[in-house]
């Protein structure tokens, strides 16, 4: 008989650092229609695997700066938690004669992740419009898998918490956003959001390129001043789709597109959606923030460039440098 134990016990052995069981019963009760489409009664089992490690945040040498990695995007974890959930169904359907597609996997789609991981318990809405839980912060990336098997949920009731609501008086994410992306108390205007714009290939106004700073990939500034991500302990140990803290930005200057999507291939920066090109703006621009002299030649290469925007980044970036 496959119990709510036993299902959470594969998932530890998995490597998950915490996880949840909420049923599709339960969730009706608290869901509307328009926020979620059951896919049949059953159960969802809600992971989180960390991302955070404690290692050095950039790798930058004199004459070579870097550009920083933020650290869910240094390694695929949300490749490795996928993979991770494969074993965990393998269990249960052993244990109940299952077949594959009875269940489904998912990580970083276009279900509610946050909305389950918050009503299965697995953490609460902080005002930075992300998942918080205690011990991991917000440095880790949410697995799940949907079994047509009731479970007993892991809060009964289950309860909604308002976004933001846990954090009480706390305002320092809303505070620290440069381009006041976090619009409301867990609400984020993502056509604002820096982190949003770093896999999109568009143009950065000037007060967009200040706030970028030195990063290539990734924007975290609401994480890194929340409370929550303080004296954190609990690390994934892997290399699949290892990148590092930061990259020469001499390196992503000096080669094309192609071999930009073949560089990142695999890793999270490899995804679809992230643009080839929007990395080279990042560098672009990360390297006037840089203000290093040594960069001025890799930049006067792109101020002829027929591309608007890199021309435009590259000499506002060489100004930069130059001051």
């Amino acid at each position: 008989m496959l119990t709510k134990e036993k299902v959470l016990g594969f998932a530890l052995d998995a490597g998950f650092h915490k996880s949840r069981i909420a049923s599709t019963d339960s969730m009706e009760k608290v869901l509307s229609c328009g926020q979620y489409h059951a896919e049949g009664r059953g159960s969802f089992l809600i992971s989180a695997l960390s991302c955070y490690r404690d290692e050095p945040d950039d790798l930058s040498k004199q004459n070579n700066p870097h550009g920083l990695i933020a650290p869910f995007a240094r390694r695929n974890y949300y490749g490795e938690a996928a993979g991770r959930m494969k074993v965990v169904f393998r269990r249960i359907m052993e244990k109940t004669g299952l077949r594959k597609r009875d269940g489904r996997i998912f990580c970083n789609s276009r279900l509610p992740e946050k909305i389950l991981a918050s009503l299965s318990g697995l953490g609460f809405y902080g005002k930075n419009s992300l998942i918080i839980s205690p011990g991991l912060g917000s440095l880790f990336v949410i697995a799940g898998l949907y079994i047509p098997v009731i479970l007993e949920p892991d809060l009964i009731p289950l309860k909604w918490e308002e976004p933001g609501s846990v954090c009480g008086n706390c305002t320092a994410c809303m505070e620290a956003c440069p381009v006041g992306a976090i619009v409301r108390p867990g609400i984020l205007e993502e056509s604002k959001c820096l982190q949003y714009k770093a896999s999109r290939y568009m143009s950065f106004s000037d007060e967009e390129k200040a706030a970028w700073g030195s990063k290539l990939y990734g924007c975290q500034i609401c994480q890194d001043v929340c409370h929550h991500n303080k004296n954190l302990k609990y690390e994934t140990k892997i290399s699949r789709g290892d990148i590092g803290p930061s990259i020469s930005l001499k390196k992503i200057l000096t080669i094309n597109l192609k071999e930009i999507k073949k560089m990142f291939k695999d890793t999270q920066m490899g995804l679809s959606w992230v643009s080839a090109r929007a990395i080279v703006r990042n560098a672009v621009i990360a390297s006037g923030n840089r203000k290093e002299p040594a960069m001025l030649p890799y930049l006067e290469e792109y101020t002829g460039s027929d591309d608007g925007v890199l021309r435009e980044s590259a000499k506002w970036a060489m100004d930069k440098i130059r001051e």
